[in-house]
């Protein structure tokens, strides 16, 4: 199966995005970002992987960096709040377990507190007083410590030499490319430069991002360098009917 690799642009110089949707069907996809998902209203089944569940008011899921996962409408008008932040904000690479689909985790504190830390954040950025962007990324960072401190997680080792390519594998490799390419954006970066850093040929690694990504490399390199909104405002029409930033 195909997933469409989404490009996540941060809102207001700050480093996440929140907005509430209404969600109807968001096709398999996947992004660097990992992203907290939180149910106001109505009821949606979510994939990650193989595995899915429905999700009520008040239920949310922390969905991990290069995770593919979808979004479905279960019949009833749904609400979402939905937070993506970079994976570099958690202290280490990690893989973190949290959701809260068991309806008797709702009175768990250690739920109510991250809810918390959404609800104060959307509050800043809907009413935007003054100190706004101070307060909303503190407690970005509040909540990432809460996530880590309260949830279990694992620490993802480094690829190791030799190891057997795969869908994971190919997912990191292609997680290296992107970062290198936002670390040297104001750099000339060329295809042949990122197939010599992956040892790979050019027409291997051609087809390799066109597949992954969903469109040509040179084509996600301009225009500004690294930020073409290509395949993200293609796969935004999908997603909602309603599309309101906070």
């Amino acid at each position: 199966m195909k997933y469409l690799y989404e490009f996540i642009e941060h809102q207001d110089d700050m480093p996440f995005r929140m907005f509430v949707n209404s969600v109807d069907h968001v096709h398999f996809h996947w992004h660097k970002e990992v992203e907290m998902i939180c149910v106001l209203q109505g009821s949606v089944r979510i994939y990650v992987g193989r595995d899915n569940h429905e999700y009520q008011p008040g239920d949310f899921l922390f969905i991990n960096s290069l995770s593919a996962h979808k979004i479905e409408h279960t019949g009833q008008d749904n609400v979402l709040l939905t937070l993506q932040f970079s994976p570099e904000l958690l202290e280490r690479p990690m893989h973190i377990y949290c959701r809260s689909h068991n309806r008797g985790a709702d009175g768990k504190p250690e739920h109510d507190k991250l809810r918390h830390y959404l609800a104060r954040m959307a509050w800043e950025l809907n009413k935007k007083p003054s100190g706004y962007r101070s307060f909303a990324v503190g407690l970005l960072h509040m909540l990432i410590g809460h996530l880590v401190r309260s949830f279990p997680h694992e620490a993802l080792p480094d690829s190791e030499p030799g190891a057997e390519p795969g869908n994971d594998y190919e997912l990191r490799r292609l997680n290296r490319v992107l970062q290198s390419i936002d670390k040297h954006y104001s750099q000339k970066i060329t295809l042949q430069d990122i197939a010599r850093q992956e040892h790979l040929s050019l027409h291997y690694f051609s087809h390799f991002c066109k597949n992954k990504i969903g469109i040509p490399f040179q084509k996600y390199l301009t225009p500004e360098r690294g930020r073409s909104t290509f395949a993200f405002t293609r796969l935004r029409r999908k997603r909602s009917n309603r599309w309101l930033p906070i």
